[in-house]
């Protein structure tokens, strides 16, 4: 669970780092809201929040998805960054999923 945190506050870091490399434009400074979401979700996933997984990976898919939408729009920003984060993302969801996954295997019983 902490590798996802991590990879979580990296993205968070990546989307804080295209708004200063853009030079704080009005498009990037949209970035720094996700920035904080993304920060906010790591603490709960370090804390053991209750459900902090299931959300997490949902946000994380989400972003990941945004990220690669931002590949159509005005290169305002640079568009390596967003890669950066697209793969930061996807890889925080596959932690994600094999934390909820190995959470919730069935038990053998003898008989």
């Amino acid at each position: 669970m902490r590798l996802a945190a991590y990879f979580i506050l990296i993205s968070a870091v990546f989307h804080v780092a295209i708004c200063v490399l853009s030079g704080f434009s009005s498009d990037a400074q949209f970035l720094l809201v996700p920035a904080a979401i993304y920060v906010l979700l790591a603490l709960a996933l370090l804390w053991s929040v209750w459900g902090s997984r299931w959300i997490s990976l949902v946000v994380m898919l989400g972003g990941a998805a945004a990220a690669i939408g931002s590949f159509a729009a005005p290169p305002v920003e640079p568009s390596w960054m967003f890669g950066l984060i697209f793969a930061t993302d996807i890889i925080a969801a596959i932690f994600l999923f094999g934390a909820i996954w190995v959470g919730h295997r069935p038990t053998v019983r003898a008989a």
